[in-house]
């Protein structure tokens, strides 16, 4: 097949796509005890701090959007103590809030500290009050 009737390169043909990759946010859990202020502030840092990295790396504005979405979701508290629990849904309402839940995740996670607080109180009722001595 002579030269000029070769195909072109696919990458030719196609409009340039937009760089859409991002780099993996590190997990960084709010102190333990932090009230749920502090948590969402922390979870906010995450967030603005993984889109900035990403921006200046010159990322897509999406890719900025879903590395501080990941960053906000893993800089998120534990749910193993009540007051991880209370601070967990803060962060849940304020996420909603800055739109960083993807599909039902948030529907997902209120439930998970539904389940977690009904535990706790199954937990409390079962102590029950202190026996004489």
């Amino acid at each position: 097949m002579p030269e000029s009737a070769q195909k072109p390169e696919p990458s030719a043909t196609r409009p340039p796509q937009h760089d859409t990759e991002y780099a993996m946010p590190k997990a960084t859990l709010p102190p333990a005890g932090s009230s749920p202020d502090q948590a969402v502030e922390h979870c906010v840092q995450a967030y603005d701090r993984a889109f900035k990295e990403n921006q200046v790396k010159g990322r897509h504005y999406s890719a900025c959007k879903s590395a501080a979405g990941e960053a906000f979701r893993l800089a998120m508290p534990s749910m193993g103590t009540l007051e991880g629990v209370i601070a967990s849904i803060a962060c849940v309402a304020h996420g909603l809030r800055i739109k960083v839940w993807i599909s039902n995740e948030a529907n997902e996670l209120l439930y998970a500290a539904q389940v977690a607080m009904s535990a706790f109180k199954c937990a409390r009722d079962k102590k029950g009050p202190p026996s004489p001595m």
